[in-house]
Protein backbone atom coordinates (compact mmCIF):
# COMPACT_ATOMS: atom_id res chain seq x y z
CA UNK A 1 0.00 0.00 0.00
CA UNK A 2 2.87 2.51 0.89
CA UNK A 3 4.99 1.97 -2.36
CA UNK A 4 1.38 2.73 -4.28
CA UNK A 5 0.87 5.80 -2.37
CA UNK A 6 4.04 7.17 -2.52
CA UNK A 7 4.42 6.14 -6.46
CA UNK A 8 0.42 7.60 -7.34
CA UNK A 9 0.67 10.41 -4.67
CA UNK A 10 -3.23 10.63 -4.78
CA UNK A 11 -4.15 14.05 -3.68
CA UNK A 12 -7.46 11.48 -1.11
CA UNK A 13 -8.30 8.02 -0.38
CA UNK A 14 -11.86 7.48 -0.08
CA UNK A 15 -12.53 4.48 1.70
CA UNK A 16 -14.92 3.35 4.84
CA UNK A 17 -13.89 4.03 8.29
CA UNK A 18 -12.58 0.22 9.29
CA UNK A 19 -10.36 0.94 6.47
CA UNK A 20 -9.53 4.41 7.15
CA UNK A 21 -7.60 3.52 9.94
CA UNK A 22 -4.72 1.54 8.21
CA UNK A 23 -4.30 4.51 5.72
CA UNK A 24 -2.65 6.30 9.17
CA UNK A 25 0.67 7.66 8.26
CA UNK A 26 1.02 6.92 4.78
CA UNK A 27 0.89 10.89 4.12
CA UNK A 28 -2.97 10.45 2.20
CA UNK A 29 -5.67 12.96 3.32
CA UNK A 30 -8.36 10.35 4.24
CA UNK A 31 -12.06 11.12 3.48
CA UNK A 32 -14.11 8.21 5.30
CA UNK A 33 -17.97 7.56 3.28
CA UNK A 34 -19.31 6.65 6.62
CA UNK A 35 -18.17 10.25 8.44
CA UNK A 36 -21.19 11.93 9.38
CA UNK A 37 -19.90 15.23 8.44
CA UNK A 38 -19.96 14.33 4.95
CA UNK A 39 -23.73 15.12 4.88
CA UNK A 40 -22.37 18.61 5.89
CA UNK A 41 -21.33 19.36 2.19
CA UNK A 42 -22.24 20.83 -0.40
CA UNK A 43 -24.14 18.53 -2.93
CA UNK A 44 -23.09 20.43 -5.97
CA UNK A 45 -22.26 18.14 -9.04
CA UNK A 46 -18.71 17.46 -9.91
CA UNK A 47 -17.92 18.42 -13.41
CA UNK A 48 -17.85 15.57 -16.35
CA UNK A 49 -14.64 14.26 -16.79
CA UNK A 50 -12.89 14.40 -19.98
CA UNK A 51 -12.46 11.47 -21.89
CA UNK A 52 -8.42 11.66 -21.70
CA UNK A 53 -8.99 12.43 -17.66
CA UNK A 54 -7.83 9.15 -15.62
CA UNK A 55 -9.65 7.36 -14.31
CA UNK A 56 -7.58 5.01 -12.17
CA UNK A 57 -4.37 3.70 -12.15
CA UNK A 58 -4.15 -0.30 -12.30
CA UNK A 59 -0.73 -1.61 -11.09
CA UNK A 60 1.07 -4.70 -12.74
CA UNK A 61 3.64 -7.04 -11.49
CA UNK A 62 6.76 -5.32 -13.26
CA UNK A 63 9.45 -7.26 -15.42
CA UNK A 64 11.68 -6.13 -13.00
CA UNK A 65 10.25 -7.20 -9.82
CA UNK A 66 9.01 -3.33 -9.16
CA UNK A 67 5.00 -2.90 -9.55
CA UNK A 68 4.60 -0.92 -12.28
CA UNK A 69 1.02 1.45 -12.83
CA UNK A 70 -0.52 1.63 -15.73
CA UNK A 71 -2.44 4.84 -16.15
CA UNK A 72 -6.27 4.22 -17.50
CA UNK A 73 -8.58 6.93 -19.02
CA UNK A 74 -12.34 7.15 -18.99
CA UNK A 75 -11.48 6.96 -22.81
CA UNK A 76 -10.04 3.10 -22.10
CA UNK A 77 -12.79 2.18 -19.92
CA UNK A 78 -15.74 2.89 -22.51
CA UNK A 79 -13.54 0.86 -25.43
CA UNK A 80 -13.78 -1.90 -23.70
CA UNK A 81 -17.42 -2.39 -24.74
CA UNK A 82 -16.80 -0.45 -28.26
CA UNK A 83 -16.13 -3.43 -30.29
CA UNK A 84 -18.40 -5.89 -28.72
CA UNK A 85 -20.82 -7.62 -31.14
CA UNK A 86 -24.36 -6.51 -29.93
CA UNK A 87 -25.47 -10.15 -28.35
CA UNK A 88 -22.14 -9.59 -26.00
CA UNK A 89 -23.15 -6.22 -25.17
CA UNK A 90 -23.50 -5.45 -21.38
CA UNK A 91 -27.34 -4.35 -20.95
CA UNK A 92 -29.37 -2.70 -17.96
CA UNK A 93 -30.91 -4.37 -15.21
CA UNK A 94 -28.43 -7.10 -15.47
CA UNK A 95 -26.89 -8.74 -12.50
CA UNK A 96 -22.70 -8.94 -12.31
CA UNK A 97 -20.88 -11.26 -10.12
CA UNK A 98 -17.52 -9.78 -9.01
CA UNK A 99 -15.44 -12.81 -8.15
CA UNK A 100 -12.22 -11.41 -8.68
CA UNK A 101 -9.69 -8.86 -6.63
CA UNK A 102 -9.91 -5.46 -7.62
CA UNK A 103 -5.97 -5.58 -8.11
CA UNK A 104 -6.29 -8.16 -11.27
CA UNK A 105 -7.49 -6.33 -14.20
CA UNK A 106 -10.63 -8.71 -15.03
CA UNK A 107 -12.30 -7.08 -11.92
CA UNK A 108 -12.72 -4.09 -14.36
CA UNK A 109 -14.60 -5.97 -16.89
CA UNK A 110 -16.97 -6.88 -13.76
CA UNK A 111 -17.08 -3.42 -12.56
CA UNK A 112 -17.48 -1.59 -15.53
CA UNK A 113 -20.32 -3.82 -17.32
CA UNK A 114 -22.45 -3.23 -14.49
CA UNK A 115 -22.47 0.38 -13.32
CA UNK A 116 -21.97 1.71 -16.92
CA UNK A 117 -25.08 0.19 -18.45
CA UNK A 118 -27.66 0.44 -15.36
CA UNK A 119 -27.00 -2.98 -13.98
CA UNK A 120 -25.93 -4.01 -10.40
CA UNK A 121 -22.61 -5.03 -9.40
CA UNK A 122 -23.05 -8.32 -6.95
CA UNK A 123 -19.26 -8.35 -4.87
CA UNK A 124 -19.28 -12.15 -4.39
CA UNK A 125 -17.45 -13.46 -0.83
CA UNK A 126 -14.18 -14.80 -1.34
CA UNK A 127 -15.35 -17.82 0.29
CA UNK A 128 -17.88 -18.48 -2.13
CA UNK A 129 -15.42 -17.82 -5.32
CA UNK A 130 -13.41 -20.51 -3.66
CA UNK A 131 -16.00 -22.99 -3.58
CA UNK A 132 -16.75 -24.87 -7.23
CA UNK A 133 -20.06 -25.75 -4.79
CA UNK A 134 -21.05 -22.24 -3.60
CA UNK A 135 -20.12 -20.81 -6.70
CA UNK A 136 -22.51 -22.58 -8.61
CA UNK A 137 -25.27 -22.55 -6.19
CA UNK A 138 -25.18 -18.99 -6.48
CA UNK A 139 -25.58 -18.85 -10.05
CA UNK A 140 -27.99 -21.28 -10.43
CA UNK A 141 -30.02 -19.26 -7.86
CA UNK A 142 -29.44 -16.72 -10.29
CA UNK A 143 -28.14 -14.40 -7.48
CA UNK A 144 -25.76 -13.06 -10.38
CA UNK A 145 -26.79 -13.24 -14.14
CA UNK A 146 -23.17 -12.20 -15.53
CA UNK A 147 -20.34 -14.15 -14.39
CA UNK A 148 -16.39 -13.69 -15.66
CA UNK A 149 -14.18 -16.66 -14.58
CA UNK A 150 -10.35 -16.92 -15.36
CA UNK A 151 -10.87 -20.34 -16.86
CA UNK A 152 -8.62 -22.35 -14.76
CA UNK A 153 -10.95 -21.22 -11.91
CA UNK A 154 -13.88 -21.73 -14.31
CA UNK A 155 -13.17 -25.71 -15.43
CA UNK A 156 -13.29 -26.53 -11.29
CA UNK A 157 -16.72 -25.70 -11.16
CA UNK A 158 -18.02 -27.27 -14.43
CA UNK A 159 -17.60 -30.57 -14.21
CA UNK A 160 -19.16 -32.30 -17.03
CA UNK A 161 -22.30 -33.70 -15.33
CA UNK A 162 -22.84 -30.12 -13.96
CA UNK A 163 -21.99 -28.91 -17.22
CA UNK A 164 -24.90 -30.50 -18.94
CA UNK A 165 -27.63 -29.53 -15.84
CA UNK A 166 -25.95 -26.02 -15.70
CA UNK A 167 -26.31 -25.61 -19.49
CA UNK A 168 -30.37 -26.20 -19.48
CA UNK A 169 -30.96 -23.83 -16.78
CA UNK A 170 -28.85 -20.47 -17.63
CA UNK A 171 -30.71 -19.14 -20.46
CA UNK A 172 -29.48 -15.93 -21.47
CA UNK A 173 -27.33 -15.53 -18.98
CA UNK A 174 -23.59 -15.38 -19.77
CA UNK A 175 -20.21 -16.73 -18.90
CA UNK A 176 -16.47 -15.44 -20.04
CA UNK A 177 -13.01 -16.22 -19.07
CA UNK A 178 -9.50 -14.26 -19.13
Amino acid sequence: MKFMLDDAKPVVAVCTAGFGQRLDGLGVQVIEVDDPAIATQPADPLPEPEAANLAYLIYTSGTTGTPKAVAITHHNITELFAGLHPDLQPLPGQVWAQCHSHAFDVSVWEMWSALLHGGRLVIVPDEVTRSPTELLACWLMKVCGCYVRHPRRGMRCRPPIRLTEAGSTCGSRRCGGG
